[in-house]
């Protein structure tokens, strides 16, 4: 059973007071000894290194389906590990030891949802423990099968987070538009509810929301209630490795013929188009088929669906013999079981998928008509988790829905939905150190007393023991009070503030009546407000993706892009790119997550956002030992690198070099790209530093990088250059001195127009010519 995550507490609470806290219990669970962790602990046993145990753990295949392949299949069928097996002692006493612990509990945990109940106390059935968790007070040592052989009543009761949603999206709904949806008596043939759907349109809608449901999605365009219950229990991994979702689709839409292997089947299959897609149709198949019982049939829908093979193995000569007398060929009936045990990897239970079908549409509904709201509620639902909240966001924006930062006027403790555009606010709880209890309290004084004027009337009615130095700060720094002030100004005088806010909080606790009392607004007359610098728009993304988690009001690269689009690929963009492609693209690190290889050497995956799409990134072990001080989180740069694509992956690109760019140095990094030069992060680290050192003046220089000196002709022709573009910018020459760089500075200065360096990078090459310390080129 399903319930609303929110409440699930509430189911258990009542179960207990029902039957008694001693007849209710969470079960057992065991982990075991997976081959992967037998090889760890094998290995850390024999006191092997972390970098020997995890190289020979890599070496395990990885499960198929859920399936492990044993160790003693794996050392034999699994090339890798079988050479490796062979070759070195270290791996095959490691081998030998795990396979003998391979399959033996590990430890002992709580079923996520399975709950027994009894009608005696439990201590009469089976032997019970303290739970861990702090849902249920017992938790039995009986597994879940073992509980149900000692007669117990097994329930799943799980918590659901699509169902809040609904629930919260049916009361933003309700608060916007003063209307209450019955969610019950929605039509199920909406005709905008199955366009959305046809559409792919699905981030947010319950099980329908991969990439791959999506694609799939467009191709059926489903019609009717029956094909997204269909949906729900054809997209995993069984049926997908089966080619069955691709055969339900052509079918349905008539561009493969529906072909029955029997005409008793035709009645059953019919509603799936021929394909078998539910146990219930099994059941109903072996009863028609084989002349099996109803109990029978039960049976062997439990077998599928637990995945028993030795049950059914002891069924299959009984279907055989009732097919044959029912009138199939014996021939007939061992294709049909044969299909049934393959069908019995991916088994699915339609009043289990009916269920979440429901739940689905009911999302994809309330999409479809009140996508605000409804984003709202996902949001909401979603607000601890940054990958999620991204992928939201974006939604809302495609879809034209603007997300607005947070506001002490207009936010409430979650998201929200405000104004005639249906915009959707930020919540206050989805601030980073802004808690439920702070959020409440802000939105109660709001509603009993009306807006805050400024700082100062927020202050002088919200209470110290609600909001301290951290609360106000990340609430400054997050944007909630820039209807009342720069955040660089309030934030410079947040001490000041917060002794006033002290102070009226005294007055009001000492019963002390003041001048204040009559205009509490007035309480900033306590504290002088110094001038300070405003916020840089970089610190302000800052505070924003520190404390909400993305970016709201702009991504940092957007302002660069502009002028950058020429010359990069929009990251949105590199899924039509062919493999193998040389790209360079744009955008902010976001995340770098690093591995360690088989040989030990560290790499990098680094996903890279360009405010329009994202990409993953890979750095090699070599490239990652160059580059490992420039990949920090936040940083603005360009990647150049090639398109890869790997097998059931989204494409990716290998790094081949990066460099780095902010506000002031952008224009030399743009300057770059105009005139079709690359010249990597490395390369820019040390001209940059070298270029500070040797300039005596300030201001920009042209530096003109040689491995030797110049020859005649390359000084005779850059002189030409130098005597007739004369300008303000001086140049320079860093040579290679043989362990070292000399640097020559010259009488000459020029005008730096993107004509002139092109002709210097003529004589001695693009690469070697660079205008350090200036913000933008000349133009001729």
């Amino acid at each position: 059973m399903d319930f609303a995550d929110t409440r699930r507490a509430e189911v258990l609470n009542y179960v207990r007071s029902k039957y008694g806290s001693d007849h209710v219990a969470g079960i057992i669970t065991f982990g075991t000894m997976m081959p992967r962790a037998a090889v760890r602990d094998a290995a850390r046993v024999l006191g092997l290194t972390f970098g020997q145990a995890d190289r020979i753990a890599k070496l395990i295949p990885p499960p198929v389906q859920g399936r492990h392949m044993p160790l003693k299949t794996a050392v034999k069928e699994h090339a890798e590990l079988r050479d490796d097996y062979r070759a070195n002692p270290l791996t095959r006493q490691v081998i030998d030891l795990a396979v003998r612990i391979e399959g033996t509990p590990r430890h002992a945990s709580q079923h996520a949802c399975g709950v027994v109940i009894s009608d005696r106390p439990l201590t009469d059935y089976v032997p019970i423990q303290e739970s861990q968790h702090d849902d249920l007070d017992y938790v039995s040592q009986y597994s879940l099968s073992s509980v149900e052989a000692a007669g117990l009543v097994k329930m799943d009761f799980l918590g659901l987070s699509n169902l809040s949603i609904i629930e919260q999206a049916l009361e933003i709904i309700e608060a916007v538009h003063g209307t209450r949806i019955n969610i019950n008596t929605i039509p199920l043939d909406d005709r905008a509810t199955f366009d959305l759907l046809g559409r792919g349109e699905t981030v947010g809608v319950f099980q329908l929301e991969s990439e791959g449901m999506q694609r799939y999605l467009t191709e059926l365009k489903p019609s009717e209630f029956q094909d997204i219950v269909a949906m729900c229990a054809l997209y995993r991994p069984g049926p997908l490795s089966a080619g069955m979702v691709p055969q339900y689709i052509h079918r349905k839409n008539g561009r493969q013929k529906v072909v029955y292997e029997h005409q008793l089947m035709e009645d059953i299959l019919k509603e799936t188009y021929g394909v078998t897609v539910y146990q219930e149709q099994i059941m109903k198949l072996s009863q028609t088929l084989a002349g099996f019982t109803g109990g029978e049939a039960d049976t062997l829908r439990k077998a599928m669906g637990k995945k028993k093979r030795d049950v059914l193995a002891k069924m299959r000569t009984k279907f055989i013999v009732g097919c044959v007398k029912t009138g199939l060929s014996k021939q007939l009936a061992n294709k049909i079981w044969a299909d049934w045990e393959g069908f019995a990897d991916y088994a699915f239970n339609k009043s289990h998928s009916a269920c979440y079908g429901m739940i689905a549409y009911r999302t994809a509904y309330l999409k479809a008509h009140f996508p605000a709201e409804f984003m709202a509620a996902v949001m909401n639902s979603d607000s601890g988790n940054i990958d999620r909240m991204t992928i939201e966001v974006h939604e809302c924006l495609r879809i034209g829905i603007h997300v607005l930062p947070p506001d002490m006027n207009e936010s409430f403790v979650g998201f929200g939905v405000v104004g005639k555009e249906k915009k959707i606010r930020w919540g206050l709880i989805a601030i980073k150190n802004v808690g439920e209890e702070v959020s409440r309290a802000i939105v109660e004084e709001r509603k009993k007393h009306g807006a805050y004027k400024d700082v100062s009337d927020f202050i002088s009615r919200v209470s110290s023991r609600h909001v301290n130095r951290k609360s106000l700060e990340s609430l400054m720094k997050a944007g909630a009070f820039d209807g009342c002030g720069e955040r660089g100004m309030l934030l410079a005088n947040i001490d000041s503030i917060l002794r006033a806010h002290k102070q009226v909080q005294q007055d009001a606790q000492t019963q002390q009546g003041n001048l204040f009392d009559l205009a509490p607004s007035l309480v900033m007359q306590h504290v002088t407000l110094h001038n300070a610098p405003p916020a840089t728009r970089t610190e302000r993304l800052g505070w924003e993706k520190e404390l909400l988690g993305i970016y709201i009001t702009e991504h940092p690269f957007v302002s660069f892009a502009e002028r950058l689009n020429t010359f990069i690929v929009q990251l949105p963009d590199i899924a039509g790119k062919p493999d193998g492609t040389f790209v360079k693209v744009g955008g902010v690190i976001e995340v770098v997550h690093t591995i360690t290889t088989k040989k030990g050497d560290q790499m990098a995956f680094v996903r890279f956002e360009d405010g329009v799409g994202d990409c993953e990134v890979v750095f090699f072990p070599q490239l990652f030992a160059e580059y490992k001080p420039f990949l920090e989180e936040g940083t603005l740069c360009v990647v150049s690198g090639k398109v890869s694509q790997r097998e059931g992956q989204a494409k990716s690109i290998l790094a081949n070099s990066l460099v780095r760019f902010t506000e002031d140095t952008f224009g030399e990094v743009e300057r770059m790209l105009k005139n079709g030069v690359w010249v990597d992060e490395a390369a820019h680290q040390t001209a940059r530093q070298e270029a500070v050192q040797q300039q005596d003046m300030e201001g920009p220089a042209i530096v003109i990088s040689l491995d030797k000196a110049p020859s005649e002709k390359q000084i005779v022709g850059l002189r030409s250059i130098f005597t007739s573009r004369s300008g303000d910018v001086p140049v320079q020459f860093s040579i290679d001195a043989g362990g070292g760089r000399k640097w020559i500075k010259t009488e000459y200065a020029i005008l730096p127009t993107d004509a002139v360096l092109e002709a210097i990078g003529d004589i001695i090459g693009a690469d070697r010519v660079q205008v350090v310390g200036i913000g933008t080129t000349a133009t001729s």
